[in-house]
């Protein structure tokens, strides 16, 4: 879909809006008319007329994406779908993508009433992030033997793949997710920079075993 380029201002004039005091992105933005700004537009009249959930937020994150830090939310947020609540509130989850890549731990969740107003815009995630090459230098082969070494021979890993790791402060490097087990109850999840092996993450996981 063609969204064109609507014209508006910060979300800062109208809504109440809370940013990550290091990565400068935003954490929510409350208001109880998040798309006033839009309707003068042909698109948002268009997608409010067919109840098009999905599109219309997709539509306001593109709008305000200076607010948010984000190159082309057409490109860098995926939906994956809608959620109805038990008052009949509908939240669209978005997760964060860089070149496909999935930014972990990324996502926003734009948040209609039940009247069909968006009211509210939430979530944690990166600002776009300013990676050169997305090829490792280890291959998986090098990952798996560093984290036999480094966390035991009993080491098994379950999963492994390419991902976008955002620190505290939305810097991101290029790195391997490891989802391991080391043969009891629960297990790790590790974060490993897939250029020089280093350990950026290492988190307690439950463990259902594969």
């Amino acid at each position: 879909m063609d969204f064109g380029n609507p014209s508006v201002s910060s979300l800062n004039t109208f809504a109440e809006v809370r940013r990550d005091p290091q990565r400068d992105t935003v954490i929510s933005a409350k208001s109880n008319a998040l798309g006033q700004e839009l309707e003068g537009e042909e698109v948002y009249r268009r997608l409010v007329s067919q109840a098009a959930y999905e599109e219309l937020a997709a539509y306001f994150l593109y709008a305000y994406r200076v607010d948010l830090r984000l190159s082309d939310p057409r490109e860098e947020l995926v939906s994956s779908g809608i959620n109805v609540d038990s008052i009949g509130y509908r939240q669209i989850r978005f997760n964060q993508l860089y070149k496909k890549l999935p930014v972990i731990d990324s996502q926003l969740i734009v948040q209609f009433d039940q009247a069909g107003r968006m009211n509210l815009l939430q979530g944690r995630y990166a600002p776009t992030p300013a990676l050169g090459s997305l090829i490792p230098s280890m291959s998986e082969d090098q990952v798996t033997q560093i984290a036999t070494l480094r966390y035991g021979a009993a080491t098994k890993i379950d999963s492994l793949r390419i991902v976008v790791f955002p620190d505290e402060r939305g810097r991101a490097f290029l790195a391997y997710e490891l989802l391991v087990n080391q043969g009891q109850p629960g297990g790790l999840r590790i974060i490993l920079d897939a250029n020089t092996g280093n350990e950026l993450r290492k988190t307690p996981t439950s463990y259902s075993g594969r």
